[in-house]
């Protein structure tokens, strides 16, 4: 997915950091569509028009894509499953 965002944003090889909002990378609701698309194409899926819009940043857009697809996100959370 980072690798559609770059190219739609012609940014090369560049790092994303997956927390950034999309909106602060420029992302407008054309190119919000474009990469919906992208996705729909590239992962043989079929996302809601707001999709992008619905998951703000490259992180939470990639677990919702993880759940939409029927496949388990990893938790990135260093505390997650544990109780104090």
């Amino acid at each position: 997915m980072a690798d559609h965002i770059r190219a739609i944003l012609r940014t090369g090889s560049s790092t994303l950091d997956p927390h950034t909002p999309l909106k602060s990378l420029g992302f407008d609701s054309l190119l919000a569509a474009e990469l919906r698309i992208r996705l729909d194409t590239d992962l043989d899926v079929r996302l809601a028009s707001n999709f992008v819009w619905q998951h703000p940043t490259v992180a939470s857009l990639a677990t919702a894509l993880a759940i939409h697809m029927g496949l388990a996100p990893r938790d990135e959370s260093p505390h997650s499953g544990t109780s104090s």
